[in-house]
């Protein structure tokens, strides 16, 4: 199963900045684009590279993986995002 490892290059205490978060981001676009979901990160017995679909069928699958994958890296920018703020929120002026 392809799995999604992001670097943290940042130490606690530090004010993040957007440079701070180039690393997380790579490895997210990395997983994405490089690695991919497969099958195995879908469900047991769901569609597997030996399921037969038809041109179109296929071509709507593929169309539909590729925005649930901007989805999931959205996701999880938003949550990173969240946890960068609610980070620097706790770091005294």
């Amino acid at each position: 199963m392809a799995t999604l490892n992001v670097r943290r290059e940042y130490a606690d205490g530090d004010i993040l900045l957007e440079s701070d978060l180039d690393a997380f981001l790579d490895d997210i676009e990395t997983f994405l684009n490089v690695t991919k979901i497969d099958d195995d990160n879908i469900q047991d017995l769901g569609i597997t590279g030996s399921t037969k679909l038809k041109n179109a069928s296929k071509e709507a699958l593929q169309r539909a993986q590729f925005f649930s994958e901007i989805r999931f890296a959205q996701s999880i920018i938003e949550l990173y995002q969240k946890l960068i703020n609610n980070y620097n929120s706790k770091i005294p002026s």
